[in-house]
Formats: C-alpha cells, structure tokens, sequence
C-alpha cells in the first residue's frame, strides 16, 4: 500500500482511494467491492496504529533527554565566559609586555641596522681593493692576449660596480669598466673577423660566449653583419659579373640561387652560433643591405634586356625571375617565424630590397610602352589613302591597349600605370589624328561625279570613328577596373609586406601619384583622350553634314533608278 500520497498538500482521499483500486489485482476487486474496502480500512487503521506508537516513543525519549540537554547547556555557556575572561587577560599582559619592552626592541632594530651598515661597508672596502685587483688582472691578461681570462675579469668588475652602486665613485668606475670592455672588443676585433670569413663554428662560439658575458652581444652581431655583407656581397658580385655566354634570364637565375643557398647556410651557422637570438632578426637585416649592395650589378644584368627587340617582353620574364626569387624567399622566411615575432619594417625592408632594382624601370615604364605602340599606327602614314581607310577598319584599338595593360600588369604589377596611361593616350592622339587627317582628305576628294569607291571609304571611315570613341569608353572601363583591383589588394590588411607592391616598386612621389590614380578610380573619375574624342566627334559631324550635301540626293536618285 502505497502511503507516501497521504505527504501530499493537495491529498484527495477519493483519487487515492480509486487508485488503489484500480491498482489492486483484478482477482480481489471482481469478487466483493465492499469486502475490499474494508480489507484497505483495517490496513489503514493498523497504519495509523503503528504511527501513532512510533510518535509516543520518539516523544518519550525527546522528554528523557531534555534535562541532559540543558545541563550541558549550562556548562558550555560557563567554559565560554571563562574562555573570554582568560582572553582578557592574555591581552592585558601582551599590552604591558609591548609598553615594557618596546624601548628595547628599537634599540635592537637600530643595532642590527647598524650592523648591516657595517658589513655593507666592509662588503664596499673588499669591492675597492678587489676592483683595483681585478684591473691589474686585467692589464696582465691584455699582454697575454687570453681574451677568455680578460671577459671573467670584466664580469667580475660588473658585480663589483653592482655593489658599489652607492659610492661616490661609481660613474668613474662605470666609464673605466666601459673603457676596459673598448679594449676588449678592439683586442677580439680580429679574431672576430678571421672566424666569421672563414666560418670556424668552434671559434665563433667561444668569442660569442666571450661577448654575451661581458654584454656587448649586440656590438657583436654588427660585427657579424658587416662581415657576413662583405664576403657574400663579393660573392654573389663576382658571380652576376662573370663574362659567360648566357641570357640575362640565367644571369639572374644564377645570382638568385647562390642567394638563396648563401641564405639557408647562415641559417643553419647562426642557429648553432646564436642559439639564444632569433636567426631573422640576424638574416633580415643581413640579406636586406646584401640586396641593396648587389643592387647595382642586378641593374646592369637586367638592363641587358633593354637590348632586346621585344624588351618589355624581356624585362618581363626577368621580372617573373625576381617574384619567383621574392617567393621563395619568402618561404624561407615564413617558415622560420614559428616561434618568434618580427617587426613588418623588417619584412618590408627586405621585399623593397628584392625589388629595388626594378624601381626605375617601373618608373621607365611610359617610355618603353609608348614607342611599341606608336610603332603600329606610325607605318599607316604612309599608306595610300585607301589601305589607311582599310587599316582603320580592320584595327581595334581595344585590342592594342588591352595588350598594354596586360603587359603593365605582368612587368609593374599595376604601379606603372602612370606611365602606361601616358603611353595610351599618346597613341590614341596619334591615332585619332591621322584618322582626322584622313577623314579631311576624304572630304577634299570629293567631286560632282558620283564615286562609289569613295562613298563606300567615307562610310567606312564614319563606322570606325563611331568604333573608336566606344572602344576608347571600353578602355577607361578596363584601366579602372585594374586600378581598383591595385587599390584593394594594396590595401587589403590581410596583404603581407611583400605583396604591397605600391611601396616595393616606386618613390615616395610615384607612389603618391599612383594612389591619386587609384582614388580617381575608385570615384569614377578616370577618363582618357576627353578632347581627342571630343576633337574627333567635331569632325565626324563636320564630315556627315559635308558627306550628305554632296551624296544624299545623287544616292536617293541612283537607289530611285536601281528599284
């Protein structure tokens, strides 16, 4: 029988009731309804029954144990007034005992200062006698040449001076240990020298110990670098140089991978020789003066491409030489930053240096393109006047400057747009007049007789004039699209430092002009050959009010005639 429902605030005696019923086996419900209840009632009763004895006990024993409960009461309650009277007292006699000894504790605390005063000072005395010692010791080493024995006495004199950080002297002292650690360096100078050119690992590290000790490690790696710089420069100087016969593609090529080897074998010296200094904070720096050092004969063998026939298709193979250079060594790069931090001026420094050569020829740019495109429209003057009108026909400038900025794009990356836009729009002028000039000639030639030929030339001529000034739409379309494109990988802040072409390729002042080209761009304002089109627009219209006079009616005529 379930009893835990009688606990319920919310008990109804006739739900647990029928519960009980339906719960009940079927065997004992079916036979007798009321000999059931009363079974359930006489179970309830000896319930109740057995609740009530239970309650009688527990109260008997509650009653049994009061007067226990509150003798221990009582006691409890003496201990704690005893326990508070006792704290009392302890407390009087702490406060007598602090009044009564507190003269003798301070002259216990003045004693023991004075006592350290004492030793601070015998400490100070043995410090002087042993500076003087230790310069002595110095001198005798510096005779001797034993670099090793001058260091630990330098190191010594630096915990001295610690000591001495008080006395009077000790900026004299400061100037004398700095003059000591002068000599010192002057002393290891060509030691120095000797074991980084010939690259003993043996030697480097012992002279590095030497140097960290007595903290000039920083003096140290300028001496590395300017070293390493020397040795690699005449290197990779003597190899751009050599007289061979070969393209100036495998001249770069050359050079580039001997950097490139040069790079991953100081890598591996300096994580041997300076284990406690990132290797890029060495090799960044290195390789960037290195770069611009080789500057000048990277120049020369690129300039060797000027040459060329085609040379802004030569310039641009060789530039594809150097990004692929730039990228690899930036592989090389990113895969020794795991486990340090680097400034991005580092990284840029170095891509700059990558890339310095190819400034002027990005600032060149202009002057390269303009004549390859003057070229083409150059040989149409002199063409009889028919094959310029056939010519005009059948050339799309779209085409031309399309391949134009394709070129700028591969060679400059975009940052020779300046240029390029120049070099366009010199071609289209001169397009746009030797297509005037021929529309002008068109109009000197006409006569009273009717001439097909040149009815025919002129309608071409208008068609390809109408063509011009929509692909010359097209063409504005496609330069600022591209500047645009510039403008938000330059931009973009998850562009990495060697990407930022705008400051790897040009000055501070084409950078400056480059970004008001961009900014035009992105407004809209880009617009090019404005009063050519203009120009020819005039005549186009001049020429259809001239053509119409002389043709219209002998046409309606000879069309009347014809049907």
């Amino acid at each position: 029988m379930d009893v835990s429902a009688f606990a319920d605030e919310n008990f109804n005696p006739v739900e647990w009731i029928n519960k009980m019923y339906t719960s009940a086996p079927p065997a004992e419900t079916e036979k007798n309804k009321e000999q059931f209840q009363l079974s359930l009632l006489k179970k309830l009763q000896v319930y109740t029954h057995q609740v009530s004895n239970a309650l009688e006990d527990s109260s008997q024993k509650v009653l049994q144990h009061l007067p226990q409960v509150f003798r221990d009461a009582e006691q409890l309650n003496q201990e704690a007034l005893l326990l508070k009277e006792k704290m009392h007292s302890v407390k009087e006699e702490l406060a007598n005992a602090e009044q009564n000894t507190g003269h003798s504790m301070a002259a216990l605390e003045k004693i023991d200062q004075l006592k350290t005063n004492l030793q601070a000072a015998k400490q100070a005395l043995h410090e002087v006698d042993n500076w003087t010692i230790l310069v002595t010791q110095f001198e005798e080493n510096f005779e001797k040449s034993d670099l090793s024995a001058m260091a630990s006495k330098l190191v010594s004199m630096q915990k001295s001076l610690r000591i001495l950080a008080t006395a009077p002297d000790v900026e004299a002292k400061q100037l004398q240990l700095e003059g000591l650690k002068n000599r010192l360096e002057a002393k290891a100078s060509p030691s120095l020298v000797q074991a980084f050119t010939t690259g003993s690992l043996g030697e480097s590290k012992k002279l590095v110990d030497v140097f960290n000790s007595i903290e000039r490690l920083p003096q140290l790696l300028k001496y590395h670098h300017k070293c390493q710089e020397k040795n690699l420069y005449q290197k990779l100087k003597e190899l751009a140089e050599q007289e061979q016969d070969e393209s100036a593609d495998e001249c770069l090529r050359r050079v580039y991978d001997a950097t490139l080897a040069s790079w991953a074998e100081q890598a591996r010296w300096c994580s041997e020789v300076f284990p406690d200094t990132p290797c890029l904070n060495i090799l960044l720096p290195l390789f960037a003066d290195l770069l611009v050092a080789l500057e000048p004969s990277i120049s020369s063998c690129i300039g060797s491409a000027l040459s060329h026939e085609d040379c802004i298709a030569a310039l641009t193979d060789l530039r594809q030489v150097t990004k692929g250079f730039g990228a690899k060594l930036n592989l090389a790069v990113d895969g020794m930053m795991q486990d340090c931090t680097l400034d991005a001026d580092m990284i840029l420094a170095l891509a700059q240096a990558v890339n310095a050569p190819w400034v002027i020829g990005v600032q060149r740019y202009g002057e390269l393109e303009k004549p390859r495109l003057l070229a083409v429209i150059s040989q149409t003057e002199s063409l009889t006047l028919e094959d310029r009108v056939q010519m005009f026909g059948q050339t799309k400038v779209i085409d031309l400057t399309s391949a134009a900025v394709s070129r700028c794009m591969k060679l400059t990356d975009g940052c020779g747009a300046a240029g390029l836009l120049h070099a366009i729009e010199a071609f289209t002028e001169k397009y746009i007049s030797i297509q005037i000039q021929t529309l002008e000639e068109l109009l000197k030639e006409k006569s009273e007789n009717e001439d097909w030929t040149l009815f025919k030339m002129c309608l071409s001529m208008l068609q390809s004039s109408g063509e011009l000034m929509v692909q010359l739409e097209e063409l504005d379309n496609l330069i600022s699209n591209n500047l645009r494109q510039l403008l938000k990988h330059v931009s973009a802040p998850s562009t990495s430092a060697a990407e930022k072409f705008d400051e790897l390729l040009l000055t501070p002042d084409g950078r400056s002009n480059l970004h008001l080209l961009m900014d035009k761009a992105y407004k809209g304002d880009i617009r090019c050959n404005i009063s050519t089109v203009y120009e020819i627009s005039v005549v186009r219209g001049s020429f259809i009010g001239s053509a119409s006079e002389k043709w219209n009616k002998p046409v309606l005529n000879s069309a009347q005639n014809g049907s």
